[in-house]
């Protein structure tokens, strides 16, 4: 449940890595072992229905925060070049038509519209090399 180290002056110190609280919960020296190290800090979190008391790893804490998909942003699922821009600004365009041609990997990706709608704005011209989620076309 827990794992040992030692400090600077030799004293053990025991993290556990997931505790689970309730209300008559009493965690034995846990709040000593806490302020042993002072860089430590814990975090409460449910998880169907029971609370745990859980340290961050670093890589936990420098992750990148998950974006949810805007379905009127047309972004680059793969890294490649604009082969062919088919559409304007302000152009009606309805569900299955051709925007854009995307070459990667020497395949040729032709980016369809998903729904019928009106181009807002095109980020992108013919030739132009573009990175993974790099923003194409934005619809409205």
């Amino acid at each position: 449940m827990g794992f040992h180290r030692f400090n600077n002056y030799g004293l053990r110190i025991t993290n556990y890595a997931c505790l689970p609280l309730g209300r008559d919960t009493k965690y034995p020296n846990i709040e000593h072992e806490i302020n042993m190290d002072e860089n430590l800090e814990y975090h409460i979190f449910n998880y169907e229905g029971a609370e745990y008391k859980t340290l961050y790893s670093k890589k936990f804490r420098n992750r990148k925060p998950y974006i949810l998909h805007d379905p009127y942003k047309i972004h680059a699922f793969i890294p490649g070049t604009i082969i062919k821009v088919h559409v304007k600004e302000k152009q009606k365009v309805k569900k299955g038509a051709t925007l854009l041609v995307l070459q990667a990997m020497k395949m040729n990706n032709i980016i369809l519209a998903p729904f019928n709608c009106i181009i807002k704005r095109v980020y992108v011209k013919n030739g132009e090399a573009v990175p993974k989620s790099h923003l194409l076309i934005e619809l409205k």
